[in-house]
């Protein structure tokens, strides 16, 4: 009989055991610590690549769009030279009276001259 008696507390809960205790017992689950640890590590280093990384591209585009800004300030100042003189009127050779008048207008004087 008294087997019976010990029997019913044996069946004590674990949250039964911490109340009667008065906190939780430190029962640590190797298993779920080194997986949530393996897992957080991974996470974090995934994190961190991923941010590298950006900031690999961030930099890749700054210092392309900058090479491309700094290498054709002639050529792009060439090409302006180039526009102005195809869109207005000028004096090529006043001598023999050559003159420069814009493109669409050469275009409209050949048409006109044509009919």
């Amino acid at each position: 009989m008294a087997e019976e008696k010990d029997k019913p507390a044996e069946k004590f809960s674990a949250f039964d055991e911490a109340v009667s205790y008065g906190a939780m017992y430190d029962k640590l689950n190797i298993k779920n610590l080194t997986f949530w640890t393996v897992m957080g590590i991974g996470v974090l280093l995934i994190v961190v690549m991923g941010v590298i990384s950006l900031y690999n591209y961030n930099k890749f585009q700054f210092q392309q769009s900058a090479s491309i800004e700094s290498e054709f300030p002639e050529y792009q100042r060439i090409q302006n030279m180039n526009m102005l003189q195809l869109n207005t009127y000028g004096v090529v050779d006043e001598e023999t009276g050559v003159y420069r008048i814009p493109v669409d207008s050469a275009i409209t004087l050949m048409l006109n001259n044509g009919e």
